[in-house]
């Protein structure tokens, strides 16, 4: 993943729950935080930060975002937290006219690792004000998520706030 001109971060870090025992729907980066239900929760991995303050600097400072990770942390009963059989994570956004696209990624057990508790998915795309990611999650399931930003070389590498 690392060439000469760019490298990957460290990542954005953020825990989701879904506390229901039905499959909900997950959106992460909604600005307006009205698309997720009530039984969603979406925390930061790091506790220095908040999920506003994160989504705060990505809507000032877009990143583009070079790996995605899930990592599935609900009880043993749960082997797959996605609730689409799929498998799959829809990438909103929109270009300067405000029309809208959604792109549909597919995530796949990561081959470099043993678990199967690890989802990957390596396209890159941008974080900012107007993207936004959607997914079914099944019920009681909490993941982590990394996103891995591309820094370049002769700048610091991205630093949450």
């Amino acid at each position: 993943m690392e060439n000469q001109e760019n490298k990957v971060s460290k990542p954005y870090v953020l825990l989701v729950k879904n506390t229901s025992e039905e499959s909900e729907d997950v959106v992460l980066f909604d600005h307006s935080g009205k698309l997720n239900s009530k039984y969603i929760l979406i925390e930061s991995g790091i506790q220095t930060v908040s999920v506003l303050e994160l989504f705060t600097q990505l809507c000032e400072q877009p990143a583009t975002i070079a790996r995605t990770l899930v990592i599935n942390v609900s009880n043993q009963n749960i082997e797959d937290p996605f609730a689409n059989e799929e498998k799959h994570i829809v990438i909103h956004t929109e270009n300067k006219e405000g029309i809208g696209s959604g792109n549909i990624v597919h995530v796949t057990l990561d081959p470099y690792q043993q678990q199967t508790d690890r989802f990957v998915f390596d396209d890159e795309y941008e974080i900012n004000e107007k993207t936004y990611l959607k997914f079914r999650m099944k019920g009681w399931s909490r993941i982590i998520i990394r996103f891995y930003p591309i820094s370049k070389r002769n700048k610091e590498p991205e630093q949450l706030i």
